[in-house]
């Protein structure tokens, strides 16, 4: 048979009808499954704990910050303790228990420990001059109305050995007093954030420009 051009009419092969009916009798292609399970979220424990941990970094990394081109034994001395405070708070937290914070003198060290020691933050005082005098003491305000009078002057705090920091990032209420020669330093914490309570600053006779 003969197309009225002229020509012969042109004749599909056989690899192309068999592309055409595959084609024409492919399915549709299936939607994929949705994912019907939920996936576990964080829980409040885990978000709190991270939370802490960041707190805790920042706390430490503020201090190193401060403590750059510090030179005075004061300063020096400030910056241990916060430094112990910190690593109290991360040790706490990791181990989930109260962990005591302990100045040792005859170590010239802040220790930290529960049943067992933890470390602690030595004080550079080699560099200091060595007819320096000073001490680091922990005190605890007095219950109720109990008082202590020593040589005619009222005393409403008490020293204690060590404190306590919790995991949850709580203290025990004390305040730390430093002493470099005649001059003291009284700073109380703050029990709910064992930072520094604003407005604590107290200070003896001796203190010269803010600081010991």
């Amino acid at each position: 048979m003969h197309r009225t051009g002229g020509g012969p009419a042109p004749s599909l092969g056989v690899a192309q009808c068999f592309s055409l009916r595959s084609l024409s009798r492919r399915p549709a292609r299936a939607e994929a499954p949705r994912d019907v399970r939920s996936r576990r979220g964080f829980t409040l424990l885990e978000v709190l704990l991270v939370v802490a941990l960041m707190a805790v970094a920042l706390t430490m990394f503020v201090v190193s910050v401060n403590a750059i081109g510090r030179t005075s034994p004061a300063e020096e001395m400030e910056a241990a303790f916060w430094k112990g405070m910190a690593l109290a708070k991360e040790k706490a937290l990791t181990s989930r228990r109260p962990v005591e914070l302990r100045f040792e003198k005859d170590l010239h060290r802040f220790s930290l420990s529960t049943d067992q020691s933890l470390g602690g933050v030595d004080l550079p005082s080699e560099s200091w001059p060595k007819d320096t005098e000073w001490d680091v003491v922990f005190t605890q305000e007095l219950p109720g109305n109990d008082f202590i009078l020593v040589r005619g002057q009222l005393i409403t705090r008490r020293p204690v050995a060590a404190v306590k920091v919790f995991p949850d990032g709580t203290c025990q209420s004390f305040a730390v007093e430093f002493t470099l020669g005649k001059a003291k330093r009284l700073v109380t914490i703050d029990p709910w954030t064992g930072a520094q309570l604003l407005g604590s600053d107290e200070s003896k006779p001796g203190r010269q420009g803010g600081r010991l």
